[in-house]
């Protein structure tokens, strides 16, 4: 039964990857780009045993911070708005108050 579970988890996790993936209507880099700063989200989350969608804004400040370590405030604010955008794509409201540097 566990297996099984683990199974339909992990399944239900690439269908929404693959959700966020194809629904933006953007121009290419655009999609890119948030594609390059999802993708590090859902493995940290996966990682951490932490939900990517809906993210709670404590799941988003702590992978911000850990973040904030190694990469500039660029970056994570890039990082916070494909989050925020997977969330739009996803139907989900996203009104986390989460500004990278607040954790710097």
């Amino acid at each position: 039964m566990g297996r099984k579970l683990a199974n339909w988890g992990r399944s239900l996790r690439l269908r929404k990857r693959r959700a966020i993936s194809f629904a933006i209507p953007k121009a290419k880099n655009t999609i890119r780009g948030y594609g390059c700063d999802w993708k590090p989200f859902t493995a940290w989350c996966e990682a951490h045993r932490l939900e990517f969608l809906p993210a709670t804004p404590a799941t988003v400040t702590l992978y911000l911070s850990d973040m904030a370590a190694k990469r500039k405030a660029s970056t994570l604010t890039r990082h916070l708005s494909a989050i925020a955008q997977a969330h739009q794509i996803a139907g989900l409201e996203f009104a986390h108050d989460v500004r990278p540097g607040t954790f710097l």
